[in-house]
């Protein structure tokens, strides 16, 4: 799948919080996660694991950037990436090795660029391409479905509660059961990328006995620093709630969190929950 089409990939060290953010994505630029197997003695499959392969293709003239890329390069430095489009996505969250690639045109007609390469093999990988980045959030963890509760406990996979049991989960949707306490329902993740516009949206099937739930989205630097808190009033009705912005600059890491001050609001009840790109928010699973 070519990623020529992304708006900004940015490749970021967890240790440190160092990112280099790309606008500027040559159509050469490819991305492909596959399976492989291979037959045994007596001709069945057998799994051998997950490849992963992004060969981003950059213009050379950000040299800034390119030097930092070197510099992870000589110090074999192990870092991430993610990719954002306004039709798809890629979470890497294998930390791994980059190899940088510099061919120089000569050529007036012709600019130089750069190709920043990743591989990474293994039985599960962590790394996803969708349009959903809270399903894709999830799937990296481990998670076979992107809003699900595959262990039962009440909570959607990958969702962190302040208390499981103020909380139900069934054919997809969640409900707050209400504990007399604020009960929070979270999600955070690595985000490194500046001035991209994102959408928060999801549907709301009951708005239960109080209407005092707030929809949040928490947006820090590396250091925990908050630089942003975008969020939206009491939920008071049901259908779908709406959250766009623009993330600013040094964002690394984003917080979604639906929360309900104390009393309660037993019985709110929503599904179909997405973060996109740009402002649509018609919902999209996986």
């Amino acid at each position: 799948m070519s990623i020529s089409e992304s708006i900004v990939c940015s490749f970021y060290n967890p240790v440190d919080g160092t990112a280099v953010q790309f606008t500027r994505i040559h159509q050469d630029s490819d991305f492909s996660r596959s399976g492989s197997d291979e037959e045994d003695a007596a001709g069945s499959g057998i799994f051998l694991g997950e490849e992963a392969m992004l060969d981003l293709v950059v213009y050379a003239d950000e040299q800034a950037k390119l030097d930092q890329i070197r510099q992870w390069q000589e110090d074999e430095t192990q870092v991430r990436f993610l990719a954002l489009g306004t039709r798809s996505n890629i979470i890497w969250d294998q930390s791994r090795p980059l190899k940088i690639v510099e061919p120089v045109s000569m050529s007036p007609m012709t600019r130089s660029t750069a190709t920043i390469s990743m591989r990474a093999k293994g039985v599960r990988l962590p790394v996803w391409q969708g349009e959903n980045l809270l399903h894709g959030a999830v799937i990296v963890q481990g998670f076979e479905s992107g809003f699900s509760d595959s262990n039962g406990d009440g909570v959607a996979d990958g969702y962190t509660p302040d208390d499981a049991n103020d909380f139900s989960f069934s054919g997809g949707v969640q409900t707050f059961n209400g504990g007399g306490a604020t009960n929070g329902f979270t999600i955070e993740r690595a985000f490194p990328v500046s001035g991209v516009q994102l959408t928060l949206s999801f549907n709301i099937l009951s708005v239960g006995s109080l209407q005092n739930s707030q929809t949040r989205v928490f947006i820090d630097n590396f250091a925990g620093t908050n630089l942003e808190l975008e969020q939206l009033g009491n939920i008071s009705s049901t259908g779908k709630r709406v959250l766009t912005f623009v993330t600013p600059a040094d964002t690394y890491s984003l917080d979604v969190d639906i929360t309900n001050s104390p009393g309660g609001d037993a019985g709110l009840q929503f599904n179909d929950i997405m973060l996109s790109v740009g402002v649509d928010d018609t919902y999209v699973a996986g």
